[in-house]
């Protein structure tokens, strides 16, 4: 009977929460799938043609690879590549960390259905998407000989691809080497070689951060530029971005800060994403093997931080909700880093799974802050099966969403 067969593998919960997670994951990243945005596919168009510029490093090497991002239709595809590298990254690590045996798989299932993947997967064409791909790469090779290096070569990367990947990636890829000093013998030593290798990659951000912002003469010819080889219009106000300092970001929204609509966004953020954060927090600081000392101390310290590094972002950038989602991702993947250097201490305690599978429900019933106004595809995402069997039919070309 079929239903002998099925009736173990639902009592597994290992198993079944494995396939749950992977459908789940599904539905969250087709929840805020999109074409890539305007603003994405013209920041994709910096480069280091006429000089040094912060974000080149993207379209210098798309140019070295011959590969025509001006054209909106690669950039498409370009970006589809990224996303799939980055989740297909993050599976990998997931199954190498051993969470799936975090509370019955119930974890993993809850960030599967998080708002945080729809989020990431609503940030396609925008350069996390590649800072991410670096980073768990990082991650994968933290358990060998070249550790040290590859955390390097990536926050090198990282920060020139974007600067934001000091505050959002770049904690992550450390946390590994620091758990593993404060267990080894010779802390001190360790810890050294780690902080080298932070100091190194902050000195990139201060030369790119503090650099001259560019002049509004040489914004002017950057953007007449790249309209004249792009086949879209640039969106206009990015190009604002260029010439301001981080000083003068920090300024802006100081100003921002005041008015009631940040404040706003601030509490809807904090409802949408805090239960989630903090839930994953509790659970890497609950296994944490190290349970007294200043040792002990550290590793939590750093737990934390690792997890909630990209909420310092709101001090330079508007993008709450963006904050705020790659801190609820960021605290999922200190769970498996968590649990791939300490261990489980104890056993899930029952209430911790119930919980689990309640903010699940509750973030996948969540469609918020997305850029652009854009709102969520809901299940059985019909406007995404009816836009792809339009394109593959009518040769309809593929446009940038409105802004």
């Amino acid at each position: 009977m079929p239903s002998r067969r099925i009736e173990p593998w639902l009592a597994d919960d290992t198993g079944f929460w494995g396939v749950g997670a992977a459908v789940l994951g599904a539905m969250s990243v087709l929840k805020g799938l999109r074409l890539p945005s305007l603003w994405a596919a013209t920041q994709a168009q910096l480069d280091y043609h006429d000089g040094f510029i912060k974000r080149g490093l993207f379209g210098a090497l798309a140019h070295l690879a011959g590969i025509p991002t001006a054209n909106y239709e690669t950039f498409v595809a370009l970006s589809i590549v990224l996303l799939a590298a980055c989740l297909a990254l993050l599976v990998w690590w997931i199954l190498k960390s051993g969470a799936r045996q975090i509370a019955g798989g119930t974890v993993v299932v809850l960030f599967a259905a998080s708002f945080a993947v729809t989020y990431l997967a609503h940030l396609i064409g925008y350069l996390e998407i590649p800072s991410g791909v670096l980073a768990l790469a990082a991650l994968l090779a933290s358990e060998t000989r070249l550790r040290l290096a590859a955390v390097l070569l990536a926050g090198i990367l990282g920060v020139l691809l974007h600067e934001n990947y000091l505050l959002t990636f770049l904690p992550l890829t450390l946390l590994p080497l620091l758990l593993a000093a404060l267990k080894g013998r010779a802390p001190g030593r360790d810890l050294a070689a780690v902080s080298a290798v932070a100091v190194l990659i902050g000195a990139v951000v201060i030369i790119e951060a503090f650099a001259a912002p560019m002049s509004a003469q040489r914004v002017a010819s950057l953007q007449a530029a790249i309209s004249a080889r792009a086949d879209f219009h640039p969106r206009e106000d990015f190009f604002a971005v260029m010439t301001r300092s981080a000083g003068h970001n920090v300024a802006i929204m100081l100003n921002t800060m005041t008015r009631p609509a940040w404040w706003a966004a601030q509490l809807n953020a904090c409802v949408v994403f805090l239960p989630t954060i903090a839930f994953f927090l509790w659970t890497s600081l609950r296994m944490i093997q190290l349970d007294t000392g200043p040792r002990a101390r550290v590793a939590r310290t750093c737990v934390l931080a690792a997890g909630l590094c990209p909420l310092l972002l709101q001090l330079v950038g508007w993008d709450i909700y963006r904050w705020y989602a790659l801190a609820a991702f960021n605290s999922f993947i200190v769970v498996t880093i968590v649990r791939r250097y300490h261990g489980e201490a104890a056993a899930s305690p029952q209430g911790a799974r119930n919980l689990a599978l309640l903010l699940a429900a509750i973030n996948m019933a969540t469609g918020t802050g997305l850029f652009d106004g854009h709102r969520i595809d809901t299940f059985p995402f019909i406007d995404h099966w009816r836009a792809l069997f339009d394109w593959l039919t009518g040769g309809h070309r593929l446009l940038p969403p409105a802004a």
